[in-house]
């Protein structure tokens, strides 16, 4: 368990630097506290902003969300939107013991979205590792470093990933159906980069993963952050720029090689995303150009 260093009732406030709020997480606030009774906390639909972490160390509560409520006890979470109206309280035979991370972030919803807005709380399977991120969080709080909002902005996130990878994995027991994972994962980016030269289809892509196409392509998104087509083609542009750098193929054979139907479309879409055209990036990397500054190219 965490232990006592932190004291029965801490409360940190932290206002984030407009630097510190470019990066994917930050956080606004933490807290621990042993509730008495039944105390707890309701808000309404938008009274306030951000997202909760809330782990409970020791007794038990409820949340309502959503319409459901939700019964926590010791190694229970719940991740919500503070701009949702919801109510958690403590159980009053056996009060709760509980931390707190408000926080939010340019990517914040991205991985509440990961989590899932219906499906609130989770309990830890690694509870020794879960508490081991929050004390890694409260020590970012106590150092006071000039670096202190990177790093806790590190453990935050690695504290989403840990909680997220959990959901998926007993999403994936609990499923009665079979739930893509990262072997399957695995076996269709192999599959994409050994067919790389030619076109491929996401029906065919699945159908090699064992799956629909259509759980396929909403589990690939999830589980990666790229659609399909754009991991297809970010694939072709690696290539490209392999190609590019240790080669003297023309570029027409390394479209040909990449699964571009022309060097045409090659060179459209390889301007789209690295803004410059195939050519100008084999000179910016060519041998002749190593050591120069940008003026100088």
């Amino acid at each position: 368990m965490l232990d006592a260093k932190f004291g029965i009732k801490k409360l940190v406030h932290h206002s984030p630097s407009e630097q510190a709020k470019q990066l994917p997480c930050y956080i606004h606030a933490m807290g621990w506290r042993v509730y008495e009774g039944d105390m707890g906390n309701r808000r309404e639909e938008g009274d306030f902003y951000g997202y909760q972490l809330q782990y409970v160390l020791r007794g038990q509560g409820s949340l309502i969300w959503m319409d459901h409520i939700y019964a926590l006890q010791a190694g229970d979470l719940f991740f919500i939107d503070l701009g949702r109206a919801h109510h958690y309280r403590a159980d009053p035979q056996h009060p709760w013991e509980a931390v707190w991370i408000h926080f939010d972030g340019p990517q914040a919803k991205h991985y509440y979205g990961l989590f899932g807005e219906t499906r609130p709380m989770i309990s830890s399977t690694r509870p020794e590792r879960t508490e081991a991120a929050i004390r890694g969080l409260f020590d970012c709080f106590e150092g006071r470093r000039s670096v202190f909002d990177l790093m806790a902005a590190s453990q935050l996130i690695a504290l989403l990933t840990d909680l997220i990878a959990d959901r998926l994995e007993i999403s994936r027991a609990m499923s009665g159906s079979r739930t893509l994972c990262h072997g399957d994962i695995a076996k269709a980016v192999a599959f994409i980069e050994g067919n790389m030269q030619r076109p491929l289809t996401i029906e065919e892509i699945a159908s090699h993963a064992a799956f629909s196409p259509y759980h396929f392509a909403r589990m690939f998104k999830r589980m990666t952050g790229y659609t399909v087509q754009e991991y297809v083609v970010k694939q072709r542009i690696t290539r490209v720029k392999h190609l590019l750098s240790n080669s003297e193929l023309s570029l027409s054979d390394i479209a040909g090689r990449s699964g571009f139907c022309d060097q045409s479309h090659m060179g459209k879409v390889f301007k789209r995303i690295e803004r410059m055209t195939p050519a100008q990036y084999r000179h910016a990397v060519s041998p002749a150009a190593e050591g120069l500054g940008d003026w100088e190219r």
